[in-house]
């Protein structure tokens, strides 16, 4: 039968794809089928159910949607678990929209949002069929840090509403979708965003280099040595504080005295790329003491206090506090005179600069600082990874000869 022929038939008929690779396998073996069930197969109206594979049906899909292998693969796996009408599936094709239309192949039918599940299963299935991540398989506990890196960066840079799932506008306003249509002849050392193996190593060789004793969580302790010790100690504890109201995003149940992995990634993104939205409002709900929604002198002297008591440790010469003040406000000209607002902060573009000030002594005392522009040709986040990853690979390569590419 044709693929015409196929589709013509499953709109005029609800059958689910279970029943028809069911009827395949029972017609091709003669297996668990009767004489009658025989000659019911071959009259006209059941013709559309002809012996049929796993392959000829994603080939169906492949025709139908024009989706790269490893979504059809997906797709395939969706449907079959949730015994899905084909006749649903064709009418998918009618969605005129690349974006709306793979929001709604991929999530759970019974869900208006994509989550975790549906990430996970879609994220595992490019790790089997990317050719660029194929030597993963060899390593499986890498490969789930993998799928697991991925997840979470999605989730941090697609889903704004901060829900943990993400919604048909989140996902069709986002680069998702045609990263995903793209990503089977994307390289996946140069690829742009989410899947980034080269970003994936150095988030995963950062967590390591912390958590000496192995067990996958950190402590503030193992925190404050992130990048030279150059976070303030006021700032980590925030960081840990603020960690339970971003369970349900990470996925992860904290008592505010650890921080997972998935947590990790939220940190390090964030403090890599301070002019992010979500980096911005990240560090933004650390610095807001009271929760009240603006950083008030208070919250700012807070901060700042143990700024100036580490320049004093270094010798460095110290800004008076009125200076400080005086230098923050005129920076991002808030709309109020003795708070800044979330708007604020992000209309003025300053971002970066701003929160080295607050809590990160090394980035506020290095001249990329400087608050004349902190707008770059490259984001932060794609220089640091770029330098950290080449840094990293020229040690291992030299301790060891060898390294993962």
């Amino acid at each position: 039968m044709t693929l015409s022929q196929l589709i013509n038939a499953v709109q005029n008929k609800v059958y689910s794809i279970f029943e028809w690779l069911k009827f395949s396998r029972q017609h091709k073996t003669g297996k668990g089928t009767t004489n009658a069930s025989r000659r019911e197969a071959t009259t006209p109206d059941k013709e559309f159910r002809s012996p049929a594979t796993k392959e000829q049906f994603l080939s169906f899909l492949q025709n139908l949607f024009g989706y790269p292998n490893f979504l059809n693969e997906v797709l395939y796996q969706r449907f079959i678990s949730n015994n899905t009408p084909v006749a649903t599936i064709t009418s998918l094709a009618e969605i005129q929209d690349p974006g709306k239309r793979l929001f709604y192949a991929l999530k759970t039918p019974s869900s208006n949002t994509i989550n975790i599940d549906d990430l996970t299963s879609l994220i595992e299935e490019i790790t089997l069929s990317h050719t660029g991540l194929a030597f993963l398989k060899e390593t499986p506990e890498v490969l789930s840090k993998y799928v697991e890196t991925v997840c979470s960066r999605i989730l941090y840079s697609v889903n704004r509403s901060k829900t943990g799932r993400i919604t048909l506008s989140e996902f069709t306003k986002s680069k998702l979708p045609q990263t995903l249509l793209k990503l089977e002849s994307t390289d996946i050392n140069t690829a742009e965003d989410f899947f980034s193996y080269i970003e994936f190593f150095v988030i995963l060789t950062k967590f390591q280099e912390l958590d000496l004793n192995e067990d996958q969580l950190l402590e503030k302790a193992d925190l404050l040595r992130y990048s030279n010790r150059s976070l303030s100690k006021r700032i980590v504890k925030r960081i840990f504080k603020n960690m339970s109201l971003r369970s349900k995003l990470t996925a992860s149940k904290n008592t505010s005295e650890h921080m997972t992995y998935k947590e990790f990634i939220w940190f390090i993104l964030s403090e890599e790329d301070k002019m992010s939205q979500t980096s911005v409002e990240y560090w933004f709900e650390c610095l807001d003491l009271d929760g009240d929604g603006y950083l008030s002198v208070s919250d700012l002297e807070y901060f700042y206090e143990e700024q100036v008591s580490r320049m004093s440790a270094l010798g460095i010469e110290i800004i008076s506090k009125n200076d400080f003040l005086e230098e923050i406000f005129h920076m991002l000209n808030p709309v109020a005179v003795d708070r800044i607002s979330l708007a604020d902060i992000k209309k003025s573009k300053l971002s970066r600069t701003f929160y080295n000030m607050m809590f990160n002594l090394s980035k506020f005392l290095s001249s990329e600082c400087l608050p004349s522009s902190d707008v770059k040709d490259l984001s932060d986040w794609k220089i640091y990874t770029e330098y950290e990853y080449e840094m990293t690979r020229r040690s291992i390569e030299g301790n060891e000869g060898q390294i993962y590419y």
